[in-house]
């Protein structure tokens, strides 16, 4: 938790109120777009990598196989940026690796030419604005994408999108990941980009919250009972491999139609099991849940109650549903106090 202080208070050893706790949102509360994340970055790419002087060269273009963003610095290094708006997944990183095989050939004039289209003026020359911009005046069109650096920027993580950006640095790769973080205190908002240098340590605060549908609906012969005996988290048909993005020490929130949140449990390991499902071979993914606590029927947290204890309209309907991190504990506050 990050919470704003009064240094008069502090010095004094005064509480800190809890009025003044800064809230982390995701950016999916907010109604924040991912193309609103893309312009930000794009508007201010000097801020996300304060100590690299870069300039914006080209944005996506819808239905394009595209970065989100490119920059080069002041060396006509390539700047390549793949944003998600939240967790990244290790399919990420093949888009990456994609467009640095891309990109990373192009000479000065197909370079030179997407950045006119950027600037939608075919008179631009991107050297001239280099030189001009980055206040260098020496470089040359050999100078142009000599060398590459890969960024993926994303508003999460998981073990392995860590997992495969350690192993292409190992084998040389100037891959990186920065990580967004939107921050709220008494109607302000900010933002904060986190070039992760400790890759393992960054898991340990990434923790996350999710409300899992229990798919009971679609689910033949299908026994709450049974299930929550089997204290797991469980993802079937065509979205199974969803359950990838959770690891170890999530905390779900088993949800059931009409009932409301019936059980809470944590991630046990990293491992994944498969199992039939309605007749279909491996059609089931789960994984083992410790720490579990199954609730009465008449402690049951409804709809309404969810409502209430995170001050949102929660739609119910998707199968996996993010928590921001103090919705979350708001919610695990109120099954442990039952």
């Amino acid at each position: 938790m990050i919470y704003k202080i009064d240094l008069d208070e502090i010095r004094m050893g005064k509480s800190i109120a809890y009025d003044n706790k800064v809230k982390r949102l995701s950016p999916v509360v907010l109604n924040i777009t991912e193309k609103n994340i893309e312009d930000y970055i794009a508007n201010n790419i000097k801020e996300v990598l304060p100590t690299t002087d870069l300039m914006t060269i080209f944005q996506e273009r819808k239905w394009q196989e595209e970065p989100d963003i490119m920059a080069m610095n002041g060396k006509g290094d390539l700047y390549i940026f793949e944003l998600k708006r939240i967790q990244a997944s290790e399919d990420n990183i093949l888009q990456l690796l994609r467009y640095a095989q891309k990109f990373g050939s192009y000479e000065y004039s197909e370079i030179n030419k997407i950045y006119q289209v950027y600037k939608n003026d075919n008179q631009f020359s991107l050297l001239d604005d280099l030189n001009k911009n980055l206040g260098n005046n020496i470089l040359s069109q050999n100078d142009i994408n000599n060398k590459q650096h890969l960024y993926l920027i994303t508003n999460g993580t998981n073990e392995d999108t860590i997992k495969k950006i350690k192993f292409w640095k190992s084998n040389g790769l100037d891959i990186n990941l920065i990580i967004y973080w939107i921050f709220e205190n008494n109607g302000n908002y900010f933002i904060e980009f986190n070039i992760c240098k400790d890759l393992e340590g960054l898991l340990e605060y990434e923790k996350r919250y999710y409300i899992v549908n229990t798919n009971s609906r679609f689910t033949q012969n299908f026994n709450l009972a049974t299930f929550l005996n089997e204290e797991k988290v469980a993802i079937q048909g065509d979205i199974k491999n969803r359950i990838k993005i959770f690891k170890k020490g999530d905390i779900i929130f088993l949800y059931q139609n009409g009932d409301g949140i019936v059980a809470r449990g944590e991630i046990k390991d990293n491992q994944f099991y498969k199992k039939d499902w309605n007749g279909v071979k491996e059609d089931e993914y789960y994984m083992e849940l410790s720490d579990f606590k199954k609730l009465t029927s008449k402690n049951y947290l409804t709809k309404k109650m969810l409502d209430e204890i995170c001050k949102r309209n929660f739609v119910l309907t998707p199968t996996i549903i993010y928590l921001s991190e103090n919705e979350g504990k708001d919610i695990d506050d109120s099954i442990k106090n039952l």
